[in-house]
């Protein structure tokens, strides 16, 4: 290696960041400066600066710092050692000219949710989406997914995070309620949004995607236009959209172990 092109902040900033990934409880400050060897300025800096770019979260009443899941949303997120977006596309294909609707695969970055790949609707007058774009997880159906299906301990250090702002009359604002939300979601095995979110037109249906660990890395979502589809349509896209995550999920290995 040409130690002559090292760049020092990168490589303490990549020696945080592996050395968090073999701790899954975090680490706090004093913690990464004894394991790492570092001055103790230098990895506050480097902590602080990868907090705000969104790579670690910041527990304060643990005082530890931990990963999260923004590598995934990066480039071509890879999990269980193959892209769930190339394990995915078919069935979205599929979905999509089944319903006529958009599609969507999404994760969770932080206490945020991202939409890592889309499949417009077929209709001349459809919802047009970004990846990479981030949605509030309490109004949003694939949200409600993610957390219903997380981890205890992880669900609940995201709620504390989470702010429940008010977008329409429908959104959830109350923990309490939102926390009886998850409650059912999980019971069905599925979602729901009915014009929450900042988007007072759209209706979503999502279901998980589960890993070979049983983990939620994802969650597929139906997403259209009111003028189109009522709560009335919900019992035949769950009908469309579960078989495509349990096929999904057995690409990535959940049920093998």
């Amino acid at each position: 290696m040409n130690e002559r092109y090292n760049v020092p902040s990168l490589e303490k900033g990549m020696r945080v960041l592996e050395h968090l990934a073999e701790h899954s409880d975090g680490r706090s400050l004093r913690e990464l400066v004894e394991d790492l060897g570092l001055p103790k300025t230098g990895v506050y800096r480097t902590v602080t600066t990868l907090t705000n770019l969104g790579y670690l979260d910041f527990n304060s009443k643990t005082g530890c710092y931990k990963l999260t899941k923004k590598l995934l949303a990066l480039g071509n997120n890879t999990v269980c050692s193959e892209n769930i977006i190339e394990l995915a596309m078919e069935e979205m294909y599929n979905l999509r000219d089944a319903c006529t609707e958009t599609v969507q695969l999404n994760t969770i970055v932080g206490h945020q949710g991202v939409i890592l790949e889309y499949i417009p609707a077929l209709h001349p007058v459809r919802i047009m989406i970004d990846p990479g774009t981030r949605f509030e997880l309490h109004a949003a159906a694939p949200g409600k997914v993610l957390l219903a299906f997380l981890p205890e301990a992880e669900r609940n250090e995201i709620l504390e995070q989470m702010e429940f702002q008010k977008y329409q009359e429908t959104t959830i604002t109350d923990k309490t309620e939102f926390l009886a939300e998850l409650e059912t979601v999980r019971e069905k095995g599925y979602g729901t949004d009915c014009g929450e979110s900042a988007v007072a037109v759209a209706m979503c249906v999502s279901a998980p995607i589960f890993d070979q660990k049983n983990y939620p890395v994802a969650a597929l979502t139906i997403t259209a236009l009111d003028m189109r589809l009522s709560k009335e349509d919900i019992p035949r896209l769950v009908e469309m959209i579960v078989p495509c995550t349990q096929r999904i999920s057995k690409r990535l290995g959940y049920g093998l172990l």
